[in-house]
């Protein structure tokens, strides 16, 4: 197995928090947000991307603006898939920070405790049970009218 010094996702977080947090200044208040998920088949192997886009007027942008994002990590860009569009919800994202592990969640909920409880369930549950209570939600984001 190959050892990475960083994981392929954990590279896209920090990348795409900051292009988030950049969307969202640039933004105008909106309702509508995206959830796009690069995942390939080992996870534990080349890790995985996402890109939320959210405050925007419509679906179209939002959808826009996720597919930046996670197209920032190359070696997954092409997996990019959009999951849904929302409005006035949270979306959570949760994965295990031990190199060369499968786990990872994703939920998106009325409200943000209840998106990183479903991520964490999901992350838990492709973890594996050797890292059974090892997930961590490492971003949460809420669009207009959500908590």
């Amino acid at each position: 197995m190959t050892r990475y010094v960083m994981r392929p996702f954990q590279t896209i977080v920090a990348v795409g928090s900051l292009f988030v947090s950049i969307a969202l200044i640039a933004q105008p208040a909106g309702a509508t947000a995206a959830l796009v998920v690069g995942e390939p088949p080992d996870v534990a192997k080349e890790g995985f991307t996402y890109g939320v886009g959210f405050k925007f007027p419509n679906a179209e942008r939002a959808t826009e603006k996720a597919f930046e994002i996670c197209r920032q990590h190359k070696g997954l860009a092409s997996r990019c898939k959009l999951i849904t569009t929302f409005d006035a919800k949270c979306v959570a994202i949760a994965f295990d920070p031990q190199d060369g592990t499968p786990g990872v969640g994703w939920s998106i909920a009325a409200n943000s405790e209840t998106a990183k409880r479903e991520a964490l369930a999901k992350c838990e549950a492709t973890a594996g049970s050797d890292r059974k209570g090892k997930c961590e939600v490492h971003n949460t984001f809420c669009d207009t009218g959500a908590e």
